[in-house]
């Protein structure tokens, strides 16, 4: 596995190092594919009512006003129960996302669950989903209209759509938007008849994003900030996806435990979104909130800080 995956080895070397690896791995590989597919990873993530209570509390008068209606109006699921599949080896080495389920994308499933209203009924975006979409099935079931799912990573993409598709039950068709064509994605009222949820590749580093994936009323996020050059990517990609008015929810560890997190903060006073306050900018509205104890009650954060983003583009 070093060999085929070492830059300084020749193309030879890797070549035959691939080679032995699928020779050693045959000969288990039926019994594994199968072990791992009719296993996984069990998943389990409830609703709380002190999640609930901590939302209502602390988030902003504006994300409150703009998702009103009570509870009671949009029931959704007590609990988002799933299992997910892991990539095997020889993928995961050719991929740089971690296959690993982050607390952060537990804390956000809980609160769109906790708080359905958040999602009820409109479209959602969820970025650098990983292998899993967690956060977007949370929303799924909590009664949005149509969830798009994306990440930059192919295998994060093929894997995410395997959990998709297996955690949904097969009653939900997983649309594939990367089987589109380059004009279908230009166009911005593209997604207009669909329903129910789909993958697509998005690469928010580069700055250019499809039409299709524009007008977005909430996008969801968690864990995509840990490098200092996603700051103003993400900053970037909010405004971009979102349509004027639309709310990002973004969990993340806190800044001592995250690089990038405190520039992230740092841009966002700049654009108007404060810890202390919420006050407007030309650009976003908003501010940021450390999850309670109570909370996260049940979902092990490994002693980490959690903030909750809550951010409104202005029109």
């Amino acid at each position: 596995l070093e060999l085929i995956s070492c830059k300084d080895a020749s193309d030879e070397v890797q070549a035959a190092a691939a080679e032995l690896f699928d020779v050693l791995e045959l000969a288990q590989a039926e019994v594994l594919e199968a072990e791992h597919a009719s296993t996984g990873d069990k998943l389990e993530v409830s609703a709380s009512a002190e999640m609930r209570d901590w939302w209502l509390g602390n988030a902003p008068e504006f994300v409150l006003t703009s998702s009103a209606s009570p509870a009671q109006d949009h029931p959704g699921p007590e609990q988002l129960s799933c299992r997910l599949h892991s990539c095997n080896k020889r993928e995961k080495i050719r991929s740089p996302i971690a296959n690993t389920m982050y607390p952060g994308s537990q804390l956000l499933a809980r609160l769109l669950l906790s708080c359905p209203e958040l999602v009820a009924g409109k479209d959602v975006l969820e970025i650098g989903a990983g292998f899993h979409g967690i956060p977007a099935m949370a929303a799924h079931l909590a009664g949005c209209r149509r969830a798009v799912v994306t990440d930059v990573d192919p295998v994060a993409l093929h894997q995410l759509k395997v959990n998709l598709e297996q955690s949904l039950g097969g009653k939900t068709q997983v649309m594939d938007l990367r089987e589109w064509d380059d004009s279908s994605l230009d166009n911005g009222n593209a997604l207009e008849s669909m329903e129910g949820i789909a993958v697509s590749s998005l690469d928010w580093s580069d700055g250019e994003v499809p039409s299709a994936l524009r007008r977005f009323q909430v996008l969801i996020a968690s864990e995509i900030v840990h490098e200092k050059w996603m700051a103003q990517a993400v900053a970037d990609v909010i405004i971009k996806c979102l349509q004027p008015g639309g709310i990002a929810l973004i969990v993340n560890a806190a800044s001592y435990h995250r690089f990038g997190v405190e520039e992230f903060q740092q841009l966002l006073q700049q654009m108007g979104a404060t810890k202390a306050d919420v006050s407007g900018s030309r650009r976003l509205k908003g501010c940021w909130m450390t999850v309670s104890d109570a909370a996260a009650a049940g979902i092990d954060t490994t002693d980490l800080s959690y903030d909750f983003y809550v951010l409104q583009v202005l029109a």
